[in-house]
């Protein structure tokens, strides 16, 4: 074999091996891209669930003061009621003497 051939194997064998090594790199960054993405994607996801749960939640705590402005004004009225009644009752029931009881 002449120097010039084995100069162009060796040539040939140093460039195909540079096309593996970029064929290789190509697709590494590819799969790298794709993850990039994937991953980019699932925080945007993730970023719209929580402004989702932030506004849920802010519309529960409103629900939940109305509820326990309601509860604090029927407890209330039912105090009121109970001492209105107790109030009646004391003045409607005959007055017991030691006496009547024995």
């Amino acid at each position: 074999m002449t120097a010039s051939a084995e100069r162009f194997k060796l040539v040939a064998a140093v460039q195909g091996e540079k096309r593996r090594h970029r064929s290789a790199l190509n697709q590494q960054t590819s799969t790298l891209e794709d993850k990039v993405k994937k991953a980019e994607t699932l925080t945007a996801t993730q970023e719209m669930r929580i402004k989702h749960l932030e506004t849920l939640r802010g519309k529960l705590d409103k629900r939940v003061e109305i509820l326990e402005a309601l509860l604090k004004s029927e407890r209330e009225v039912a105090e009121l009621k109970i001492t209105r009644l107790t109030d009646q009752l004391q003045r409607d029931r005959p007055a017991h003497t030691v006496a009547d009881v024995q």
